[in-house]
């Protein structure tokens, strides 16, 4: 039996950052019992500029970025929706791909990656934001 790591979103309680963000989870466990839980998540198979280090165009996109996302929470096309992965990252993060819409699944779901992809502000991972949008930045 394959384990379904979907939950729904009931609150945002930090965006730290594009990529990087702290959310409060629930989660059917059966029984008539719902449980809510926070946890810290990494944007899955995306890389956005950073706001600590590179150029003054790249910090300068991060807070576009991160603007960006918390937008994205704080209006979203439908219930927000987490799928991650089973294990944390070194700093303890869940990577994560976040949606919203019906359901994770549905069709018309929109990606938070692809939605700042469609503005400049995140690549697919392994390659580096700076490295298509700001390739002299760190040079």
């Amino acid at each position: 039996m394959d384990v379904d790591y979907t939950y729904k979103v009931v609150e945002v309680i930090r965006i730290v950052d594009a990529d990087t963000f702290w959310l409060t989870l629930e989660r059917d466990v059966g029984f008539r019992t719902l449980v809510r839980f926070p946890q810290e998540f990494r944007l899955d198979e995306w890389d956005c500029p950073e706001k600590t280090r590179g150029s003054a165009y790249e910090r300068a996109q991060a807070r576009v970025a991160q603007a960006a996302t918390a937008e994205f929470f704080s209006r979203p096309l439908g219930t927000l929706w987490v799928r991650s992965r089973k294990d944390p990252d070194n700093f303890g993060r869940y990577f994560a791909i976040v949606k919203a819409g019906l359901s994770f699944y549905d069709p018309d779901a929109i990606s938070l990656g692809e939605s700042l992809a469609e503005h400049k502000l995140a690549v697919t991972w392994p390659t580096r934001w700076w490295q298509t949008y700001d390739p002299q930045g760190r040079g």
